[in-house]
């Protein structure tokens, strides 16, 4: 009978959409995995590679989800979010690729030359981990040519807008999760103006960070941004 049919129709259309959800799920699961396995080959920090390799290990598709099911976003307040290993926290890589991706878009926003003779300021607050990322941010910067200032303690954010403007700095950073819970932390971008980017600053930093998600050096720990007696021209202590 037509209603017969009409059952049969829907049955064999419900079993094909489970069968195009679980492919979906698996070329998802497939996809992580591999993000994952490349986090680990890019993570400098062992405790932000243990986490991601232990939810390898485990299986546990959940957390792998969770890590890297979708990217940390980055908008007009930067960057903010737990600190733990993957795509989607605040960690050594994500840093890494954050800052890389804002010098390119600094080099196609302004003058690179001038950017790099102007230089940047970096602070950061008192939370866990906020002085290695800000170090990070720093060495990074040096590494690419730029001048650095910076802090040699915590400071508080209005310090870098200041020092943008008082020192003339092409762009300045704050480590820092402001309000939110002792287990998060921020990346916080201030432009030449001395304000926190706005539109359409956030859109093409954001672009240029997933174009730059290689780190440009493996060895970024090993710089040290604070040596005086190696960066004297081009390494600031302004606190």
């Amino acid at each position: 009978s037509i209603a017969f049919i009409g059952g049969c129709y829907l049955v064999y259309r419900s079993l094909q959409k489970k069968n195009n959800k679980d492919s979906n799920t698996d070329a998802d699961l497939t996809r992580i995995k591999l993000y994952a396995r490349q986090y680990i080959d890019w993570e400098p920090d062992e405790r932000f590679r243990r986490q991601v390799q232990h939810a390898l290990t485990s299986n546990n598709e959940s957390e792998l989800t969770a890590m890297f099911g979708s990217r940390i976003a980055f908008g007009t307040a930067g960057l903010r979010a737990k600190m733990y290993g993957g795509y989607a926290y605040m960690n050594d890589l994500v840093i890494i690729q954050t800052t890389q991706g804002l010098i390119r878009y600094i080099d196609a926003q302004l003058d690179a030359t001038q950017a790099r003779k102007q230089g940047v300021i970096v602070g950061y607050d008192g939370r866990h981990h906020s002085d290695r990322f800000a170090q990070l941010s720093l060495s990074i910067f040096l590494d690419s040519g730029f001048k650095v200032y910076w802090f040699n303690r915590y400071a508080a954010t209005p310090l870098i807008p200041f020092g943008i403007l008082h020192l003339q700095c092409c762009a300045g950073i704050v480590v820092t999760a402001s309000h939110n819970p002792k287990l998060d932390n921020g990346f916080k971008v201030y432009w030449n103006n001395g304000a926190q980017i706005i539109p359409p600053h956030d859109r093409g930093i954001a672009d240029a960070i997933q174009q730059n998600l290689k780190p440009w050096n493996s060895a970024y720990s090993e710089i040290d941004p604070y040596d005086m007696s190696k960066y004297r021209q081009v390494s600031v202590d302004v606190t």
